[in-house]
């Protein structure tokens, strides 16, 4: 439950890193909702030729959205049924290579240390490590849905360690009032390993999927730097007679200052 999150962040000669944290929330939206905890750490490294960059999030307590599926007594008036102790964390790093630095600016759009001077754009290649972590002591599948999820009856923890090269193109219209947007695929193998109530698990390897993008838009003066951006990634995790699809969102308005 989260309804708005602050983002502060630092950028000095392609180095940059930003912490994430939540805003408060109305009494009402905890009542029906409940509350996330939630932490955000990134550092990227955005250079000419090549961006990297590690990153760590964790959410703790979710609420199950469409709450009346697993309980046909509820209606949309009633507090959504919440799973308080529930946590996924990720942690990963991730490797980006400009094939045409001459022609696309990679600062330019992830953190506008850069400006490009004309429109351009570039292959990019690169892979990711990622380690996501989906944990409820409980059970992540609700009993009452345990004839849907046979595989997955008791299961307290999904840890999924994965490992994908990726691909992807991206491309900058403009130079100070610009447009600019990257988007790499990846492919590669996953482990997984599944806990559950009873005490036991199970390992297992499955094909990793990734995708990325970024996109931003606005001006890069010489001095100040302002528009509107967007950061996206997704993985899917297989296992237990079940899919998990896991994305996460970033839109932010920025503005800031060249020194």
């Amino acid at each position: 439950n989260l309804h708005g999150l602050m983002t502060p962040g630092i950028s000095y000669r392609g180095l940059g890193g930003s912490w994430g944290f939540k805003v408060d929330i109305s009494d009402e939206d905890k009542i029906k909702l409940g509350e996330t905890k939630y932490e955000d750490w990134r550092f990227n490294y955005a250079f000419s030729s090549f961006m990297a960059g590690v990153h760590y999030s964790q959410y703790t307590g979710f609420y199950i959205d469409n709450s009346s599926i697993v309980d046909n007594t509820l209606t949309d008036n009633d507090p959504r049924i919440q799973l308080p102790d529930m946590y996924v964390r990720t942690i990963g790093a991730y490797f980006t290579w400009i094939w045409d630095k001459e022609r696309f600016s990679m600062p330019g759009v992830v953190d506008h240390t850069e400006r490009q001077v004309e429109s351009g754009g570039s292959w990019l290649f690169g892979g990711a490590i990622s380690e996501t972590v989906f944990n409820n002591a409980g059970g992540l599948i609700p009993a009452s849905m345990n004839a849907q999820f046979a595989g997955a009856v008791g299961l307290t923890e999904g840890k999924f360690l994965s490992l994908v090269a990726k691909g992807g193109y991206g491309y900058t219209l403009g130079s100070k009032w610009f447009l600019g947007g990257v988007i790499q695929l990846g492919l590669g193998v996953q482990n997984r390993r599944l806990s559950f109530l009873n005490g036991t698990s199970t390992r297992g390897w499955d094909p990793a999927w990734r995708a990325e993008a970024h996109i931003a838009a606005g001006y890069n003066g010489d001095q100040v730097y302002t528009g509107f951006k967007i950061y996206s990634f997704g993985n899917v995790y297989n296992g237990a007679g079940m899919q998990i699809n896991s994305t996460q969102f970033n839109s932010s308005l920025f503005l800031g200052w060249h020194i």
